[in-house]
């Protein structure tokens, strides 16, 4: 199973970018709660959703408390989510094996945050305790975003476009920048099957807090 950080409705917002991981023999998936009556979300899959096909706008009406649930067989990283006033979005999938067609799956969930809320610099770090490298998903929000490293991992993207994503290799800790903050990044860190290591641990999905986010104190 998986945990995540639940953010109090005052960090919420109204855009999303959805990461997840690839659906492999299980379904990706996403959940939209209201915290206002009569919000309307309007939602482009880059999967197909049910009836509603990749890459076409629909469009839902929730009332405070309700939660809407989308499902597919496809890869939902890449979805937008717009709403009129704010929402609580989570993504993941159902038993994801990382990578792909390595044992063992497990589920993924986490709760996301805002565009508005996400950061130009992120810090990912690996699992203390994992041998293998895990797996990192880099998500753009905004045109011509240019990466710095350091130090740069292999195969990671030097620009990415709006809404457009990569994966690489994580395993040692890193730090990428943006070019300034009105091209926020957003960071999904994948731990991987106990089968890629043979240590103990399945996938998780973990999205990496920008460093705006840090704190000078902190209450554990």
């Amino acid at each position: 199973s998986d945990s995540l950080l639940a953010l109090p409705t005052s960090s919420l917002g109204v855009d999303y970018l959805v990461t997840t991981y690839s659906a492999g023999s299980f379904e990706t998936q996403l959940a939209i709660v209201g915290t206002a009556d009569g919000t309307g979300v309007d939602v482009t899959p880059s999967a197909a959703i049910g009836a509603h096909p990749a890459a076409v706008t629909y469009t839902l009406l929730l009332d405070r408390g309700d939660v809407y649930q989308g499902q597919s067989p496809g890869d939902l990283t890449g979805t937008t989510i717009s709403a009129t006033a704010p929402v609580a979005v989570f993504a993941g999938n159902v038993c994801a094996n990382v990578p792909l067609g390595v044992g063992f799956c497990d589920h993924l969930a986490e709760q996301l945050l805002p565009v508005d809320a996400l950061s130009s610099e992120v810090v990912v770090a690996p699992s203390a305790t994992r041998t293998a490298p895990e797996r990192v998903r880099l998500h753009a929000a905004t045109a011509g975003t240019s990466l710095t490293y350091t130090p740069v991992p292999a195969g990671a993207p030097s620009i990415l476009d709006a809404n457009e994503f990569a994966e690489f290799l994580l395993s040692v800790p890193f730090a990428v920048s943006s070019q300034d903050a009105g091209h926020p990044i957003e960071i999904a860190r994948f731990a991987t099957g106990t089968e890629t290591d043979n240590q103990p641990g399945d996938p998780y999905q973990a999205n990496e807090p920008g460093t705006a986010r840090f704190a000078y104190g902190y209450r554990i």
